[in-house]
């Protein structure tokens, strides 16, 4: 008889951890600005897939946060994106993307 309870308790014990695992996340919450910070992700990462996600809807596109610089770090930023045009803009995402070349791209 103790063979019989091991073998129904090992039994027993395989199925329970053969059962599937029920995510109580969606897919579509995976790429939520909200769900993606408190994974780990940085605040710039997740407006960015935000960016994304609601210009492939066609939704507007808004920031997701304000970002507040003093008028000493913008004139720095912009003097270091003079200097060096393939430096990468904090808005790079925020931006109009015009097809045709103009003058302001010199």
């Amino acid at each position: 008889m103790d063979i019989m309870k091991r073998s129904l308790l090992l039994g027993l014990s395989l199925f329970l951890l053969s059962l599937p695992g029920f995510a109580a996340v969606t897919p579509s919450e995976t790429i939520d600005a909200e769900y993606m910070t408190n994974g780990g992700f940085s605040e710039s990462f997740a407006e960015d897939v935000l960016i994304q996600k609601n210009r492939a809807l066609g939704r507007p596109v808004e920031p997701l946060y304000n970002k507040s610089q003093n008028f000493i770090v913008k004139g720095w930023n912009k003097l270091r994106g003079y200097i060096d045009p393939g430096m990468e803009e904090a808005d790079k995402l925020h931006h109009d993307i015009k097809l045709s070349p103009a003058f302001t791209d010199l």
